[in-house]
């Protein structure tokens, strides 16, 4: 049965204080949580010592482990009293990406808060139904400077995840890794097997019983089961393509914030391509931070950049000798040695990525064969190499003796 992790609150506070004094009230927050998620009982196993003290493990009926990670905001300053905003959000486990989130007011939201910035997203339930599958990868991140940077920082990421991963895509954001840290590694448990003699370890051995002990087997010690690495996440898991907002926020520090708000997409393999979705002011005016709008505004333009990554064919745009250069790269499932068909019976396989005009990156094929009478050329199309390498299997001692 899958299971939820659920670690240990977060306090972006500048004071170690306040995460003694808050940590009933942050406990009785994701109690609430988890109750909207039929979890109302004791958790399977609370770790008390160690890394992850305090992450607690639930069996929950969920498509697969994940985990419920929460962070209280609280403002920046002299005075950190009580939070300002609460938030809520679910990491898968296998890959750390982000299912969703939610956000409401704390006990002390920031005088003139827009109501769109106090309470938003899906249900808990909705969201840990979500399993979006051959989209396009993205990075959601956002850096920010002034007053309560990093607390609206992290909020943002919260809003423009939640507005990403709501329509269907595929997110991998800085908040979703301020939860990652508590992801256990899996483990085997280590084989059963007693050690030789265990029964009769602590009996007192004499010259009388070693002449009268029956022949012993041989000594078999337990096998060491060696600790399986943390799997890393599958393609199309990692980010190819990166979303970063650049905020910079001014204003009296116990007030919600203005804000100049820049939002551009780049490449994630070669970083070459930077283009623009949500501009700030020519003239650099400050505008009153609204970030639900300013999300919503980036999702949309965002929409042609983002692609189905479960196409298998891929085009020739360009022929130089026997290197070919085509019209998708790794944001499609390509990699290096990726052995590819194309017409006549031709045999490829990649060898090279490059950035194009536009700045995303395409791949490279080397043609090991190819019909002479009609060798491959721009405008034709390729597609996977079912075959299964190596071709011949490995010798075995009865057909192959040494």
């Amino acid at each position: 049965m899958p299971t939820l992790f659920v670690p240990p609150t977060e306090f972006v506070t500048e004071n170690p204080e306040v995460a003694t004094r808050l940590r009933a009230s942050a406990e009785s927050f994701v109690n609430g949580k988890l109750a909207e998620l039929g979890l109302r009982g004791a958790p399977r196993r609370t770790e008390m010592r160690g890394a992850f003290r305090g992450l607690r493990e639930y069996e929950w009926n969920g498509p697969r482990d994940a985990l419920l990670g929460s962070v209280f905001l609280l403002p920046s300053g002299k005075v950190q009293a009580s939070e300002f905003s609460r938030v809520v959000f679910f990491v898968w486990r296998d890959d750390c990406l982000l299912a969703g989130a939610n956000w409401e007011p704390g006990t002390a939201p920031l005088r003139g808060m827009p109501t769109e910035a106090q309470r938003g997203g899906g249900s808990l339930a909705q969201q840990s139904a979500r399993s979006p599958e051959g989209r396009s990868p993205l990075r959601w991140e956002s850096s920010a400077t002034g007053p309560h940077s990093k607390r609206l920082s992290l909020l943002f990421e919260a809003i423009g995840g939640e507005q990403l991963a709501a329509g269907g895509e595929v997110v991998n954001a800085s908040l979703a890794r301020l939860a990652c840290k508590w992801i256990p590694p899996r483990q085997e448990p280590l084989a059963a097997a007693a050690t030789p003699n265990s029964a009769s370890s602590n009996a007192e051995v004499t010259s009388d019983s070693k002449e009268k002990a029956a022949p012993s087997a041989p000594l078999s010690w337990p096998a060491v089961v060696p600790t399986p690495a943390v799997r890393k996440p599958d393609f199309p898991r990692r980010a190819h393509r990166v979303v970063r907002a650049e905020l910079t926020f001014s204003g009296p520090g116990d007030a919600w914030p203005g804000a100049v708000a820049n939002v551009f997409i780049t490449d994630g393999v070669f970083g070459s391509r930077k283009e623009t979705l949500v501009g700030a002011d020519p003239e650099g005016k400050t505008s009153p931070f609204a970030p639900v709008s300013l999300a919503q505004a980036a999702a949309r333009a965002l929409a042609p950049s983002v692609h189905d990554v479960r196409q298998t064919s891929f085009a020739v745009v360009r022929r130089r000798g026997r290197w070919l250069y085509l019209n998708r790269g790794r944001a499609y499932g390509l990699e290096i040695g990726t052995h590819l068909i194309g017409p006549g019976g031709a045999k490829l396989h990649i060898i090279q990525f490059a950035p194009d005009e536009k700045g995303v990156d395409v791949g490279i094929a080397l043609v090991r064969e190819e019909a002479l009478a009609s060798p491959l050329k721009e405008g034709d199309v390729l597609t996977f190499d079912g075959t299964e390498f190596p071709l011949r299997s490995a010798p075995s001692l009865e057909t192959n003796p040494l």
